[in-house]
């Protein structure tokens, strides 16, 4: 049997490995259950892991999706696998079937997409429409698996295509495969964009062993503490890219929160142009975005951009608390916190708040 005609099953305990030697010889690789929720894992999930292992066949993990919280969901499928995969594993999964909403399928998948590794959504062919913005901002290190069955008679119709752009189509529930017991999915690669090889090959370095050069590990070690993660994806719109790379929410979302990385990567006067945001994707692109410490953004107010010269409108502005706020004694904390100690609540030493706000630089009590 040639690699293309072997079978691509998705199995859980309900449709257990009976023969490995047969699913060696007839799968061209597997995908399986891991975790529901944040306090289910499948049972035979310890199996299937020693099973790939040993018998050399690349694997992915899925975790279903209940409807809430589905980034501790996939938190929680970390927890459960990253101690159990090696050599053979190729990606996590998010099977979406449960109703869940657009932007908790997008948190998750989005804390998938920082840990360097391969990453698959799942979805049926009816909710396209529902979750075709987290489907189209996907980075290339994401395939996108969709469910259309048609008669659902174990074989393959060309009469039910699933949508342009699936990497993997799963057109049955009632297919057979040497050494599964039972009925199972049968899946097959669309032809969109991703290759055989894509599915069966893990990402550079994921599984790098410990013979590493004590050399190379510092080197890279050194590159990921400067620079965030190089950004594979292909959109253009800055927030998406910000944070598929790891950024600090506080750090994007707006202009006055992207402040800190425009002016981290030489971008001075940044008020959010579109210049000057692809110059920053375009950075991202190439691994090359300097981080910022985080410490010195979270030690600091938000930046005041308004135009008010009122010490409280612009402390309101700025999100400090309400206790700091309507009188000179009730600000004096703020005032010592940033150089002020015999703060008065003069107009001089008012301004001289206010010009630090303005700047991002008003430290917090």
């Amino acid at each position: 049997m040639s690699k293309k005609e072997k079978t691509i099953p998705d199995i859980s305990h309900y449709h257990p490995v009976n023969s490995w030697s047969k699913i060696k010889d007839s799968c061209s690789f597997l995908i399986s259950k891991a975790t529901q929720g944040t306090n289910y894992v499948d049972p035979t999930l310890d199996d299937f892991i020693a099973g790939c292992e040993k018998n050399k066949i690349p694997y992915w993990l899925y975790t279903y999706l209940n409807k809430g919280n589905e980034k501790a969901q996939a938190e929680y499928m970390i927890k459960i696998c990253k101690s159990k995969v090696n050599k053979y594993f190729i990606g996590y999964i998010l099977d979406i079937e449960a109703n869940n909403t657009v932007s908790n399928v997008k948190s998750a998948l989005d804390y998938l997409n920082t840990l360097g590794i391969k990453t698959m959504i799942y979805t049926q062919y009816s909710q396209y429409n529902t979750y075709k913005s987290v489907i189209t901002a996907r980075p290339t290190t994401c395939a996108w698996w969709e469910a259309r069955y048609g008669k659902d008679n174990g074989l393959y119709s060309n009469n039910y295509p699933c949508h342009s752009g699936v990497d993997l189509h799963q057109f049955t529930q009632y297919g057979v495969c040497d050494g599964i017991s039972g009925k199972c999915d049968l899946n097959r690669i669309s032809g969109s964009s991703k290759t055989l090889d894509w599915f069966i090959s893990p990402l550079k370095n994921t599984t790098a062993s410990s013979s590493s050069t004590s050399t190379a590990t510092s080197n890279s070690n050194q590159t990921s503490s400067i620079y965030y993660r190089k950004y594979t994806g292909i959109s253009t719109k800055i927030d998406i890219v910000l944070k598929a790379i790891g950024v600090s929410s506080t750090c994007y979302g707006s202009v006055e929160k992207r402040t800190a990385i425009a002016s981290k990567n030489g971008i001075i006067n940044y008020t959010g142009t579109t210049s000057q945001n692809l110059k920053i994707i375009s950075l991202a692109k190439s691994g090359k975005l300097k981080k910022v410490n985080q410490k010195n953004v979270d030690s600091y107010y938000k930046k005041y951009t308004g135009k008010s010269s009122k010490i409280d409108e612009v402390f309101t502005a700025i999100g400090i608390s309400t206790k700091y706020i309507g009188s000179k004694k009730n600000r004096k904390p703020i005032a010592i916190k940033n150089g002020i100690n015999n703060y008065i609540g003069t107009a001089a030493q008012n301004l001289k708040l206010i010009k630090l706000a303005k700047s991002g630089k008003l430290k917090k009590v």
